[in-house]
């Protein structure tokens, strides 16, 4: 029997156990504050509604909140799981199109 079968039948039925990488968790977090961060500084930088690199400073906060804060908060927080005991079948693998791809829909 193959290795990924016998993990199949050791975890049907019951929830796969997991941990985290405390170094990525907090490398999360320190992404998310940096792009936080630069969000409101380029808010604070806008001096009126009108003119176009007003409006290309909200662009680029907007880039920055949904880009740099949520996007790779949780690419890389996403890195820090490990399910089971670090098996190598249960390992979250991550197509770069497909992330390119969510990264340009943020």
């Amino acid at each position: 029997m193959l290795e990924g079968e016998e993990l199949l039948q050791q975890y049907e039925d019951e929830i796969v156990p997991r941990s985290f990488r405390g170094g990525f968790v907090f490398l999360s977090y320190l992404v998310s504050c940096v792009g936080a961060a630069l969000t409101l500084e380029l808010l604070n930088r806008r001096t009126s509604r009108n003119g176009l690199s007003n409006h290309l400073i909200l662009v680029s906060a907007a880039m920055a909140m949904g880009g740099i804060s949520i996007w790779c908060m949780h690419f890389v927080g996403n890195h820090a799981i490990i399910l089971g005991e670090g098996e190598p079948e249960l390992r979250i693998n991550y197509s770069s199109r497909y992330s390119a791809l969510s990264f340009s829909y943020q």
